[in-house]
């Protein structure tokens, strides 16, 4: 859904109306915290690229994404929310030791 609302943005970004856009991203965001991505795309120039430029873009991609790089990512990310996980939940468990 809030994928959906990012892209009716689009319009706006074209047009180059910062507030109308902005306005799409803040209820796409209330859909889904994830929508937040798209707001860098209004400042993106717009750019007409030739066929050979976009196939080696999207090559190059496609290398990334294959390349498990975006996966290492998400396991450091991971790993640093569960740890968090974990010290909220053993500070629930034993309260805050204040004489620390």
């Amino acid at each position: 859904m809030a994928a959906t609302i990012a892209w009716y943005g689009i319009k706006y970004i074209l047009d180059r109306k910062l507030w109308k856009f902005l306005i799409v991203m803040v209820i796409a965001y209330m859909f889904h915290n994830s929508a937040i991505v798209f707001v860098p795309f209004y400042f993106i120039p717009i750019i007409k690229f030739n066929r050979n430029t976009l196939i080696w873009i999207l090559v190059f991609i496609f290398i990334l994404g294959a390349s498990g790089f975006p996966s290492l990512l998400f396991e450091a990310y991971a790993s640093v929310t569960a740890e968090q996980a974990r010290l909220t939940e053993s500070m629930e468990d034993t309260g805050a030791r204040w004489a620390y």
